[in-house]
């Protein structure tokens, strides 16, 4: 590995838009075409830093022969549904899109709904409110699991937040922490999201 270091506010700026950096500090495990394996947002004492690191370098070594899995059995729901959520964190567009091709494809809609979010985050992360809210909206329709659905609805206040629109932001949020299931971690997030919404 090759450890490089930019300032996301100076001469970064420009990388730090291409990866949808927002926060520092960021580090993120590029390959030689700058593909994305990892991403650590924030601090972490050592021990997190390496196996962050770690994950990222185990993810590099094993992806290609599940791609080549795939192509040999598209109709894996669960290992395409895995590989969209790992496209759309490395912000590979092409390959979140042929994943989520495959998905459509599958009898069981209901499990669309995780490859879908991962679109929606890769869009929201790219700043692209109108992709992203459309594959959102493309996972509540086919979600079968609260879990899904709080999530579609939790990406959808990021999508009104952006264009600073507190009232649809409110109603998403709302509408995730209202949701059956909804994950803990994002019913911590969408509450101190509401504190900081003006009434």
């Amino acid at each position: 590995m090759v450890a490089v270091k930019v300032n996301a506010e100076y001469e970064g700026r420009a990388l730090a838009k291409k990866y949808g950096v927002t926060g520092f500090p960021t580090v993120l495990y590029l390959d030689a075409e700058g593909g994305e394996w990892g991403r650590m947002p924030g601090f972490l004492p050592a021990q997190g830093f390496i196996t962050v690191g770690s994950e990222a370098l185990k993810t590099y070594k094993e992806q290609p022969a599940l791609e080549a899995k795939l192509k040999r059995t598209p109709g894996d729901l669960a290992l395409a549904t895995d590989l969209a959520q790992r496209f759309a964190d490395q912000g590979n567009e092409p390959k979140a899109l042929w994943v989520a091709g495959l998905v459509a494809k599958a009898p069981q809609s209901g499990k669309c709904a995780a490859a879908y979010n991962a679109l929606g985050s890769l869009y929201i992360r790219k700043q692209s409110a109108t992709k992203a809210r459309a594959w959102l909206q493309k996972a509540l329709t086919v979600a079968t699991e609260g879990r899904d659905k709080a999530y579609a609805h939790f990406g959808l206040a990021f999508c009104f937040m952006g264009e600073r629109n507190a009232k649809g932001t409110r109603a998403e949020l709302n509408a995730a922490l209202k949701t059956p299931g909804c994950p803990e971690r994002i019913q911590q997030n969408a509450r101190k999201l509401l504190e900081q919404i003006p009434p």
